[in-house]
């Protein structure tokens, strides 16, 4: 189980734990709505651009193998850095 810097263990349930969990992404969008109200540019998100290459792969009909191992191998690399 990763810990936090203050020696706080995060778990799925704390607000920095898992990338997969619903926090993070709750989070990013009220960033973004936050930042588009003020009129300030907004932070890069690797998570929201991953999440619109998924739509984008998923709206194909025919999915090439090349582009399944591409979309496997992006998702496993950012699943795992987060832990």
């Amino acid at each position: 189980m990763p810990i936090h810097a203050k020696g706080i263990p995060l778990g799925k349930d704390s607000p920095g734990g898992c990338i997969r969990g619903g926090a993070v992404w709750v989070f990013e969008k009220q960033l973004f709505t936050y930042c588009k109200t003020v009129g300030i540019k907004r932070p890069r998100s690797k998570y929201m651009e991953q999440a619109t290459k998924q739509l984008a792969y998923n709206r194909r009909k025919k999915k090439s193998y090349k582009q399944t191992r591409v979309r496997i191998k992006t998702l496993l690399y950012i699943t795992l850095k987060g832990d």
